[in-house]
């Protein structure tokens, strides 16, 4: 960590070891505490370290290559029907463990997909985490050849928030709006510690319009499928209240809203 930091590997960012410190804020469950984790290098992190709403990326360290969650097949060995997915006990311990910090990371933030780095005994994979499951890396001795992983954390610090995962129709509330949002949204409070954000939707008339949300309902506990998300929300426009439905929406599916249009046009 401290080469790492010292070095400025990850510009922008800071890695911070949370592996002695639970996450205050999970809402349901046992406390989670990754291994080294990547922040904004401006967030404090002097009252609570380890933070998955602020997690930009995640890191696992476990000391022997025996806990590799997955097994590459021989070399010339075709891929098809390999079984990647290490059957060992190790093994499911670690990619259940991986699983459980994504889902957590997913439940908290509002991501398209993000990226986790395996390190096992020697070894490295990068891991690529969306709703839809994970895409995992070839490993590589990080030893013998750092090279790859610096490079990865150098391109990593140069994507902008899309790049690096962030759902661009989301962002943080200004002070400003936060107030506002603590004030009318107060009888949803979340019984956790969470931050004020703002949808942005498209409406009718193809101009977007602008959601204050401040917890939703309830989190998603899985990391695949829908994971649909209710938010009580207030909008400043018109200074009306509504709940926002968030989910991830199967392409073979038509839109909700269209459905619910036609609905509204025939009085159903």
């Amino acid at each position: 960590i401290k080469v790492i930091n010292d070095n400025k590997f990850i510009p922008g960012f800071k890695m911070v070891n949370t592996s002695y410190h639970l996450d205050k804020d999970i809402m349901h469950g046992p406390g989670l505490k990754p291994d080294p984790s990547v922040y904004h290098e401006d967030l404090d992190v002097s009252e609570k370290v380890t933070q998955f709403g602020e997690l930009e990326l995640h890191t696992e360290l476990k000391p022997h290559n025996t806990d590799d969650a997955f097994r590459d097949p021989p070399e010339n060995m075709p891929r098809g029907g390999w079984p990647f997915e290490s059957a060992t006990l190790a093994g499911r311990r670690s990619r259940g463990q991986l699983i459980s910090y994504a889902t957590e990371w997913f439940a908290r933030q509002h991501r398209c997909h993000a990226f986790t780095i395996f390190l096992f005994g020697t070894y490295v994979r990068f891991i690529r985490w969306d709703r839809a499951g994970a895409i995992v890396s070839e490993e590589f001795d990080f030893r013998s050849d750092c090279s790859h992983l610096v490079e990865f954390l150098w391109r990593f610090s140069h994507l902008d928030d899309a790049g690096r995962g962030k759902d661009p129709c989301v962002r943080r509330a200004t002070p400003e709006e936060a107030e506002i949002a603590h004030r009318e949204l107060k009888e949803w409070k979340p019984k956790a510690e969470r931050p004020v954000i703002v949808f942005t939707v498209p409406g009718e008339d193809h101009e977007d319009r602008h959601f204050l949300a401040w917890g939703c309902m309830s989190e998603p506990r899985s990391l695949t499928g829908r994971c649909t998300r209710a938010y009580p929300v207030y909008e400043i426009a018109t200074k009306e209240k509504y709940i926002l439905k968030d989910s991830w929406r199967a392409h073979t599916l038509a839109p909700e809203a269209d459905i619910l249009r036609k609905l509204r046009d025939a009085e159903v």
